[in-house]
């Protein structure tokens, strides 16, 4: 008997782990240079449309900006697809 008092008791919960996000969105990262510092920002498209317009273009004329319209998976059902925004800035 681990308690001989009957004081305790043992209590089970379920744990959960998540995938790191390179490993989740290794299909629209697939060269990416884990040695170079690089600055990802994944949104949907209707997020970074809300933006106002005059940052959109202060971002989108950075040279070293990379601004790429993809479709990543639905969390909710991977069949479908999700127009996103992927914005990457790489330091050289």
């Amino acid at each position: 008997m681990v308690d001989p008092l009957g004081i305790t008791y043992l209590r089970v919960r379920d744990m959960w782990g998540i995938e790191h996000p390179m490993n989740v969105f290794k299909y629209i990262l697939p060269d990416f240079d884990e040695n170079n510092f690089t600055l990802i920002s994944l949104m949907r498209q209707e997020k970074y449309e809300s933006f106002p317009k005059k940052d959109r273009i202060n971002i989108e004329s950075d040279k070293k900006i990379i601004i790429k319209k993809i479709k990543v998976k639905n969390q909710n059902n991977s069949a479908k697809l999700i127009n996103s925004v992927l914005i990457m800035y790489k330091k050289v």
